[in-house]
């Protein structure tokens, strides 16, 4: 998709089918005006996929409601945006959350924000030499260390393949104030937060641990 002409690509197909199933903006880097025009009209159902260049001043009051929403560039998305977002699965790509943006996200989340959420997935960009603590993630938190010999198992419907199974070996397990439970799971980079222990024997192992 070209940026010349793209609000009028949208906004005709808002007017021919109000509820996409699949919405898809890729290989383009827009002005603000224009990534802020895409984010107001995006709509779909099922999946939204943001894969271009936003600005690097790029800032939005982002909400969004949709199964999936991924976004591959996602340096200028902030811990208010992620709890506005009224999604099932989150994948983004290039974040810049510190260990003390995601302490506040899980924070909102015992409280009740994004009640919808099942499965969120960052991929960070850390300065190099950069020291995590692990800890700092959970830190004014409840938890309970996953014992790193037990494997459990989690559901992970993906946006556009099969869902699968997420065997998770190590982590922080924390419980939101209604009760419902979720795992946070670290490597490097990745942040993984899973909610609900869901073992099923019909979906696809995949072992981080391995």
């Amino acid at each position: 998709m070209f940026q010349e002409g793209i609000r009028d690509i949208i906004s005709h197909v808002n007017r021919q089918k109000p509820a996409l199933d699949l919405f898809i903006v890729t290989g383009v880097c827009l002005n603000e005006e224009d990534a802020r025009f895409i984010l107001d009209n995006c709509r779909a159902t099922h999946h939204i996929l943001l894969n271009f260049e936003f600005p690097r001043t790029f800032q939005h009051d982002i909400k969004l409601s949709s199964s999936g929403f991924g976004c591959i560039h996602s340096h200028w998305l902030t811990i208010d945006n992620l709890i506005s977002l009224d999604c099932a699965l989150i994948q983004l790509y290039g974040s810049e959350f510190t260990q003390q943006d995601l302490n506040q996200f899980v924070k909102h989340w015992i409280a009740g924000a994004n009640p919808r959420l099942e499965a969120l997935l960052i991929y960070r960009n850390l300065p190099e030499n950069v020291l995590l603590n692990d800890l700092d993630i959970v830190d004014g938190v409840q938890f309970v260390q996953m014992d790193s010999t037990v494997r459990r198992p989690y559901l992970v419907k993906e946006n556009m393949m099969p869902p699968c199974r997420v065997i998770c070996c190590d982590g922080f397990d924390i419980e939101r104030n209604d009760g419902a439970k979720a795992t946070i799971y670290l490597v490097a980079e990745m942040f993984l937060f899973l909610v609900g222990p869901l073992p099923t024997s019909q979906w696809l192992e995949i072992d981080h641990h391995a």
